[in-house]
């Protein structure tokens, strides 16, 4: 069924034509990378033994009912030996053929195309010709192809079935044809619904479905306390959603309408803001997707150089309903201590013997980079740029100290702690480079950036707050502060 994954390795028969050493190496490499992806990819080379009998080993592997799919792989030689009944694919087309004849199954056979004749068409036998297939044929296209594929092993489609939707409320509109100029009204309102979304109209229609999506983000039904391990569990159901807001992101900011799309986002964290405002187990999940997708948001406007756009969003409020009460809010609200995580954590860790406790959001946050296009460093550096703006806001209201943002990120990365500078500071050795960098901690000019950064120096504000990320930390190091403020 489209949607589930199967709970057992699929299995998959890998049919070829030997041939030139290099094919049966891609042959290879393509059993490694399916293998790779929990397929259990069977073929002559690695699974019949010496002695063991050909014909009987392919008779078995394309007739099993524990083998979900044939892959043929399609080149000239295959289809020469196919369509001529000759060798092993002949004998193989011969039991595929009959299969096909007597099973109504016939999505078990998926032809793999890897080479084209002169003409540009595809080398192909005659009994696979009608089959839909995966292309292979271009070796730049190869990652594309086999996630193509490996999504149709596991029955996961490229674009899966939209659910249903309601019926149009015009069905039931008693009005339809009872007075003069209702059909004159109707092509009205045709004429002014554009045939296709905009960009800024499609955005804000997938915005709305996340926040709806994020509210129902939860850890249990039970009114019981979950486990550490089904409170990780529920953070890791969201890296989906992650990935694909991500994605989202990276369009954003290659598109032309910037502003329109940075006020949707704005709307967007609004309307889940009041998640990050609670005590409660079951919005733990919530407020750690909220903050990692704060964080990349802010990650991927400035790598992508957003800087103005950024500093204008981060200087905006958001305003979340707490309590039956309208309340205002900066984007520290998006920075929520997940309490009965990083207790659980500590508890855990405390029974090990360990006394040592770095937070567990950061390390989950850190693991789930590696499947992210956006790197360790991106990130670092936003979650820099947002404490440094939350710290300088404070001007001298020094008792707000526990309301900045805290980089948790710095937990895990002794090397910028202790100084290496970041990315963007790194970079800012021209007057644009260094007005990007001046935007992202909120300032005009070097010389505003020197004298906050002096005020917060000489007072108590830094040394206040008393978190490992902070104490000790080299900031000034981090963003490069002696090159632009230099004059």
């Amino acid at each position: 069924m489209e949607g589930l994954l199967p709970t057992k390795a699929p299995k998959v028969f890998i049919s070829y034509a030997w041939g030139s050493g290099e094919h049966e190496q891609w042959v290879l490499r393509l059993q490694e990378r399916l293998r790779g992806n929990a397929i259990d990819a069977i073929m002559d080379k690695t699974h019949l033994k010496k002695g063991n009998d050909l014909h009987a080993f392919m008779e078995q592997m394309v007739t099993n009912p524990e083998i979900n799919h044939v892959l043929c792989i399609c080149d000239a030689n295959y289809q020469r030996k196919a369509d001529a009944r000759e060798g092993g694919v002949g004998a193989e087309t011969q039991i595929i053929t009959q299969d096909l004849y007597n099973k109504t199954k016939q999505e078990k056979f998926i032809p793999v195309l890897r080479e084209r004749d002169v003409q540009g068409a595809f080398y192909c036998p005659v009994f696979l010709k009608t089959r839909v297939a995966v292309i292979f044929t271009e070796e730049s296209m190869f990652e594309q192809s086999l996630k193509e594929l490996t999504r149709h092993i596991y029955g996961q489609p490229d674009f899966p079935l939209p659910p249903l939707g309601e019926r149009p409320s015009y069905l039931y509109d008693s009005r339809r044809y009872e007075h003069k100029t209702f059909s004159v009204f109707e092509g009205v309102t045709r004429s002014m619904t554009p045939q296709t979304e905009t960009p800024v109209a499609a955005s804000k229609k997938y915005l709305r479905a996340l926040s709806s999506a994020v509210l129902d983000f939860r850890v249990s039904e039970d009114r019981e306390l979950p486990s550490l391990d089904r409170l990780q569990e529920s953070f890791a159901s969201t890296a989906s959603y992650r990935e694909e807001f991500l994605e989202f992101l990276i369009l954003v900011a290659g598109s032309e309408d910037i502003e329109k799309h940075t006020d949707l986002l704005h709307k967007f964290f609004e309307s889940v803001a009041a998640c990050c405002c609670t005590r409660l187990v079951n919005d733990e999940p919530k407020a750690f997707f909220i903050r990692e997708a704060f964080l990349s948001f802010v990650a991927v406007m400035i790598s992508e150089g957003h800087t103005a756009a950024l500093d204008r969003f981060l200087r905006s409020k958001f305003i979340a309903e707490v309590n039956n009460r309208f309340e205002e809010f900066g984007y520290e609200v998006f920075d929520k201590y997940l309490e009965f995580t990083e207790n659980f954590h500590q508890q855990e860790r405390a029974a090990q013997g360990e006394s040592n406790y770095p937070s567990l959001a950061a390390k989950i946050a850190i693991d789930r980079i590696a499947d992210s296009k956006l790197t360790f460093e991106q990130l670092i550096e936003a979650d820099v740029v947002l404490a440094l703006r939350s710290i300088f806001s404070l001007g001298d209201d020094a008792d707000r100290y526990s309301t900045v943002w805290f980089p948790r990120l710095l937990l895990l990365s002794g090397e910028h702690r202790n100084g290496k500078t970041l990315p963007t500071f790194a970079r800012a050795i021209d007057p644009v480079r260094k007005k990007c960098a001046l935007e992202c901690l909120g300032f005009k000019s070097g010389e505003e950036l020197e004298g906050a950064y002096a005020k917060m120096a000489q007072t108590e504000r830094l040394k206040r707050i008393q978190y490992q990320a902070w104490y000790g930390a080299k900031y000034e190091r981090m963003i490069n502060l002696e090159k632009i403020v230099a004059r």
